[in-house]
């Protein structure tokens, strides 16, 4: 790798830490700040560690809910409620996350657009509509 490409990429890599720290979380005085999101990319990057991602398609898989689980045992409290299709649908909003939806998902709404009211609340719905996940090229 030249230096020009070493230079590059260590810009990048600073890039996305800074998006990282600045994710867009939940905030409420009761229950505290959501973990959801960081525990989802937390997940994503220890399947990828792990070799069980290679491709930049994030899918709603058994292990990555798996992952995902063990991780919030860890990590969260009891205050928020579990569950990836939170975190997993949520996370395009911070603009390097972003989602392919299934076609015959999108082809049964009437703008062929994704609304508020069409966001997944629970696991069997998130796989029903979402293809995969995947991070900016």
């Amino acid at each position: 790798m030249s230096k020009n490409q070493e230079s590059s990429r260590e810009k990048k890599l600073a890039y996305y830490c800074q998006l990282f720290t600045e994710i867009n979380t939940s905030k409420s005085q009761k229950l505290g700040t959501a973990k959801h999101k960081p525990i989802l990319l937390l997940s994503v990057i220890d399947l990828i560690a792990q070799g069980l991602i290679q491709k930049n398609e994030i899918n709603v898989s058994k292990k990555l809910v798996d992952t995902f689980n063990q991780y919030w045992d860890l990590l969260s409290s009891d205050s928020h409620r579990r569950g990836l299709y939170y975190p997993f649908y949520h996370l395009q909003s911070d603009n390097f996350w972003h989602i392919n939806f299934n076609s015959d998902f999108i082809n049964t709404l009437p703008e062929k657009t994704v609304t508020k009211e069409d966001r997944p609340k629970s696991l069997t719905k998130l796989r029903k509509i979402v293809n995969y996940a995947s991070f900016d090229a």
